[in-house]
């Protein structure tokens, strides 16, 4: 019964974290606490809760070194670096790669979407990127980013990741 109150309760942290991140763009850190709290609960009602806390704080720190070194490159944001140690943390070792599968896969086609977004709120945009392409010619942003979508700001496609990552995560779950 408690272990399934604390699935419960894990869960709606992580879809509570997530909808802060497609609202706000930042990850709550009191949210992610929350979660390694609860799964340390679940951990320690488990059947061997000294196996499970060393595989999750494995996986932990292997997402959090892995997230860290795209934080680097400048690929991905502080918060999400956390919360990708976080979810290590949660799924344990065993589940570690397969969840990383899914929230790959979820990126790309979440990336994909919001590209799609874009081209159709700046039709523009696609047809001077275009002409880029086809003549070799460096683009003058200044002429084709008239209008600037809230996902797409400085130059970026900017989107939420906590929203990918709990979606990645329920699919590696259910498959």
């Amino acid at each position: 019964m408690a272990e399934s109150l604390l699935y419960v309760l894990i869960w709606t942290s992580l879809v509570a974290i997530a909808v802060v991140d497609a609202r706000e763009h930042r990850i709550p850190n009191i949210g992610l606490l929350i979660v390694l709290i609860l799964s340390s609960l679940y951990y320690l009602v488990s059947p061997d809760p000294v196996a499970a806390l060393v595989s999750a704080l494995l996986a932990a720190l292997v997402l959090f070194v892995g997230a860290l070194l795209l934080h680097i490159i400048k690929v991905m944001a502080p918060g999400d670096v956390k919360l990708l140690g976080t979810i290590g943390f949660v799924v344990g070792w065993d589940q570690c790669l397969s969840t990383v599968y899914w929230i790959a896969l979820t990126s790309v086609i979440v990336g994909i979407l919001f590209s799609a977004v874009h081209v159709a709120e700046n039709p523009h945009v696609f047809k001077s990127t275009l002409r880029r392409y086809a003549a070799s010619t460096p683009l003058d942003q200044s002429s084709t980013e008239k209008k600037q979508s809230p996902i797409f700001t400085a130059g970026k496609l900017q989107m939420p990741f906590g929203p990918i990552v709990v979606i990645g995560l329920a699919l590696s779950h259910y498959f």
